[in-house]
């Protein structure tokens, strides 16, 4: 099995990130690479954002628990099998982390709860176009730990056949 080292960042509880390499092989999305880690994320040189010490880490592991998501940084490295969100996306309000939240769009059938939804995807969550709120440009793409989401709460009126 032959393993790529893909750039990934990194965010952490606590306001903390870090940017690394993670070593997948071919085939598995990165949701999926991430939901197979009972405890650890092994990571290859590592650089703490925002330390004013340059100096990169050879190898770091970190606690699966301590991460609130990962960003691909490699347009190579696919996110999920998962599709886009759609027109009939509902908009939801993710909690995480204490005082961060998220503004996002799931593809969730307008009957199915999103307590089911997410108690149905444990592991890691694929998001597109996540808007942190009070933050700056929206992510492009990440995969969100489902152990970091505290209270979920649906925007507005989700229902498509409300919209005209």
């Amino acid at each position: 099995m032959i393993l790529h080292r893909r750039a990934v960042r990194v965010r952490l509880r606590n306001n903390r990130a870090l940017t690394g390499q993670i070593h997948i092989s071919d085939g598995p999305s990165l949701t999926a690479f991430l939901s197979g880690k009972l405890f650890f994320l092994n990571l290859t040189d590592v650089l703490w954002e925002g330390s004013t010490e340059a100096h990169r880490l050879p190898h770091l592991s970190v606690r699966v628990e301590e991460i609130i998501w990962v960003e691909p940084l490699e347009a190579s490295l696919h996110l999920s099998s998962a599709a886009l969100p759609s027109e009939e996306a509902r908009d939801v309000e993710l909690h995480v982390d204490t005082d961060l939240k998220l503004h996002v769009q799931l593809n969730v059938a307008r009957e199915t709860r999103m307590s089911d939804y997410l108690d149905a995807n444990p592991g890691f969550l694929p998001l597109w176009s996540v808007r942190i709120v009070g933050g700056g440009e929206p992510l492009d793409r990440v995969a969100l730990n489902h152990q970091a989401i505290e209270v979920i709460r649906e925007l507005e009126r989700t229902d498509p056949r409300d919209r005209a």
